[in-house]
C-alpha cells in the first residue's frame, strides 16, 4: 500500500466524495501519467467503485475541475479547511 492511501482514506472517511457511499478506492485526480507530482495529497481523493469507473469512462482528466469542487466541497464540510498541510498535521 502507497504511504498515502491509508490517509487519505481516513481524510475522506472511506466516503466517495461524489456521492458519500463507503469506499477505499484511493483515485488520482491528475494520472501519474500526465504528471511528475502525482504521489501529493491533494491529487489523491475516494471514490466508491460506481463513480471511480465512470470518472475513467470519460476520462479523468475531462473530470478534474469537477472532482476538485468535490474535493473542496467534502473537506470544508468535514474540517473547515482545504489546507492540506494542516489536515495532514491535524490527523498524523
Amino acid at each position: 500500500m502507497d504511504k498515502f492511501a491509508k490517509f487519505i482514506r481516513n481524510l475522506y472517511k472511506y466516503r466517495c466524495i461524489v456521492c458519500r457511499q463507503s469506499s477505499k478506492v484511493v483515485h488520482e485526480i491528475i494520472p501519474r501519467s500526465q504528471t511528475e507530482e502525482w504521489d501529493v495529497l491533494d491529487n489523491r481523493v475516494v471514490l466508491c467503485p460506481s463513480c471511480h469507473e465512470n470518472v475513467h469512462k470519460s476520462g479523468a482528466l475531462n473530470h478534474e475541475d469537477f472532482l476538485r469542487k468535490k474535493q473542496k466541497e467534502v473537506l470544508l464540510a468535514y474540517y473547515d479547511t482545504t489546507n492540506f498541510g494542516e489536515l495532514y498535521e491535524r490527523l498524523s
